[in-house]
């Protein structure tokens, strides 16, 4: 009963998670280089960032400021974030006050924009952050043009504790899916302790559909996993072991 209530918990808030996700768009003058859109916190865990890297791709210098809208951010979490200036954790959406100027062809530096996720609570001294999925709407853009912009999503997705009458937590480890983007099979591998006897892979769409669960075996050991007959965008996939779910992985079936 206890597996059945965790794997529904992980379900609900893998709906949330992509529902929101795959909001993405590339402005005129700027690229996206890196971002850490999919971060997987631990219990226990405290201070997770992610980092965002973007490029300047106009023929003339920009200055950049940044929006962070929070309409997804888990009642239990806040954020803080640096561009220019460190900000402590807060709930309000953001329009940073400074701004960056980046030269033609230049990227910002690797550390210039993260965000820090943190309790609600974590001006009481609290640093255990609560289970939860908050998903943050970022928004890059020209100063002396706002409709010049860049927008993209970062999820913060913190675990429960995933243990049951004094057992370790199972460590899964899920390599990232080969080729990505695909247009017909795909290989997902992964690796299971030994000590389990099966576990199970499930497989989800945007908006939350489970696509496939198979059972899988311990070890090291891959899925192949045939696109062809699905839509193009972006799809989901987890391990499940005992009631505890491992971090997610995503892949783009290609058109």
């Amino acid at each position: 009963m206890k597996n059945i209530l965790r794997n529904t918990i992980l379900i609900a808030f893998a709906m949330l998670l992509f529902a929101t996700v795959n909001t993405k768009s590339q402005g005129l003058s700027f690229e996206l280089v890196s971002v850490d859109d999919l971060v997987n916190v631990d219990p226990g865990q405290t201070a997770p960032k992610a980092y965002a890297v973007i490029k300047n791709i106009a023929g003339e210098s920009k200055s950049i400021k940044v929006k962070i809208g929070k309409s997804d951010m888990h009642p239990d979490h806040v954020v803080g974030y640096c561009w220019g200036l460190c900000y402590q954790p807060s709930v309000e959406d953001i329009d940073s006050p400074d701004s960056i100027t980046l030269e033609p062809g230049a990227s910002s530096g690797e550390e210039d924009f993260d965000l820090l996720l943190a309790p609600a609570d974590w001006m009481d001294g609290v640093t255990e952050i609560k289970e939860g999925t908050s998903v943050f709407h970022i928004e890059f853009y020209d100063v002396n043009n706002p409709l010049d912009n860049l927008r993209f999503d970062i999820t913060f997705v913190v675990k429960g504790t995933g243990v049951e009458d004094g057992q370790p937590k199972m460590t899964v480890t899920i390599t990232p899916a080969i080729p990505n983007p695909t247009s017909g099979m795909v290989t997902l591998n992964y690796t299971i302790p030994a000590v389990v006897a099966s576990a199970v892979l499930n497989i989800y769409d945007v908006n939350g559909n489970m696509i496939e669960s198979v059972n899988v075996s311990s070890g090291d050991n891959s899925y192949n996993f045939d696109t062809s007959a699905l839509a193009t965008g972006k799809y989901f996939y987890g391990i499940t072991v005992e009631g505890q779910a491992s971090d997610m992985k995503s892949f783009v079936v290609a058109g």
